[in-house]
């Protein structure tokens, strides 16, 4: 025997009410990537290979997150709509039967305006915060510093002296702001679990909705809302490997910066006066004059041109996380259609390659390995996204009986 229809006009308006709220949601998370998933400053040096790939992302993923939010209000405004039309004739129906008796007494009355008016919207329950993370920049001094501090203070003095770091201003050039790499990848995780959130209350208020209605409407909108809530809980796992295989790059990059701050001290150790640079810095920095330093801005100026010229062959070892980021990127944009045309073995190669230049496992390289088979199992989910909202069915459509 199949399932018959039924209905709570004012809490499945109430239901459509608070999947509208979600979409709203949904708009908010929209307007994260829209307004932070973007390259801000600092793409220089390998950086710049990404800057492009980046930009095309965020307006990539706007879209996509655009269609997530107009299918939920889409749907959240049929829900209404059915709500309305079931109101709408059962107020015929109570005019056919006033019209053919007298009232009796306590009989309802006509109800007039639509289910909306007074049905209170389903909570869409604790959703993700968005508050995007805050823009800083890499601070490679502090890296310096625990290689070797005198250098730090030698760059420090200077830099009071005459507004410049050497340290900072030549690494930049070669590799770029990476804490702009680790603010996006954040970006997109808290973007990634928003959409995650929303599809779990949308998969939580659609099992509330079970109780107040049924019949072949009803179990089409449930087979409906798992797709919509599936392919936005799917954007969880996608996000956190754009994030991870930054976090990689990142460790990377710093890592070819400890390497190169070797090189620098090992120049430095060549100067005849370096035994003499700190204790000559610590008065430095605080009794003489700019035309004072010119001699060690100078030289440490040209020591740090040198040094950076040969870092320019040790860059291969960063550029394969560099790759490795460009086809996540590209995974990420459309993960489905990467794995029809590329295969999962392209995207394990990228990974490969660049844990072979990372050495030994860190754990940027381990939360990768793990999070990334989730991210694969995710795509199919993300194809299956309904490219537009519910409909209800027209005619007699949302009377019928389920099976």
């Amino acid at each position: 025997m199949g399932e018959k229809f039924s209905v709570d006009i004012e809490k499945l308006a109430g239901f459509g009410g608070g999947v509208e709220d979600l979409a709203g949601y949904l708009g908010k998370v929209q307007g994260l990537v829209d307004g932070e998933a973007g390259p801000k400053d600092g793409w220089e040096g390998l950086m710049s290979q990404l800057k492009g790939p980046f930009e095309s992302t965020k307006t990539k993923t706007s879209q996509r997150y655009d269609q997530r939010q107009v299918a939920m209000y889409m749907t959240g405004n049929e829900l209404i709509s059915l709500a309305n039309t079931y109101k709408e004739q059962e107020n015929k129906t109570g005019d056919r039967i006033r019209t053919a008796a007298s009232p009796l007494p306590g009989h309802d009355s006509r109800r007039d305006g639509d289910a909306t008016t007074t049905a209170a919207h389903l909570s869409t329950g604790d959703t993700p915060d968005l508050t995007p993370p805050k823009h800083e920049e890499a601070d490679v001094v502090s890296i310096v510093r625990d290689k070797a501090a005198w250098v730090a203070d030698a760059d420090e003095a200077i830099q009071k002296v005459s507004g410049w770091s050497p340290i900072n201003d030549t690494f930049e050039k070669l590799v770029g702001n990476w804490a702009e790499l680790t603010r996006i990848g954040n970006v997109y995780e808290k973007a990634g679990k928003g959409m995650e959130g929303a599809g779990k209350s949308l998969g939580s208020m659609s099992d509330q909705s079970k109780s107040h209605w049924d019949g072949k409407s009803a179990q089409a909108f449930d087979e409906y809302a798992k797709k919509l809530s599936k392919a936005l809980e799917a954007e969880a796992p996608l996000t956190k490997v754009i994030k991870d295989c930054l976090d990689v790059l990142v460790e990377q990059i710093k890592k070819l910066v400890k390497t190169i701050v070797d090189m620098v001290v090992e120049k430095l150790k060549e100067e005849v006066q370096i035994d003499n640079w700190k204790d000559a810095l610590k008065v430095l920095a605080k009794k003489i004059p700019v035309a004072g330093t010119a001699w060690q801005i100078e030289r440490l100026a040209a020591i740090l041109i040198e040094v950076f010229q040969e870092a320019q062959k040790l860059v291969d070892q960063v550029q394969k996380a560099v790759d490795l980021v460009k086809s996540v990127i590209e995974f990420f944009q459309d993960p489905a259609e990467y794995l029809k045309s590329k295969g999962q073995d392209a995207l394990n190669k990228a990974v490969d390659g660049a844990l072979d230049k990372a050495g030994a496992k860190t754990d940027a390289t381990k939360q990768l390995v793990k999070d990334l088979p989730a991210a694969v199992l995710a795509a199919p989910d993300y194809q299956a996204a309904p490219g537009a909202g519910y409909s209800g069915g027209t005619g007699g459509a949302p009377w019928e009986d389920g099976k």
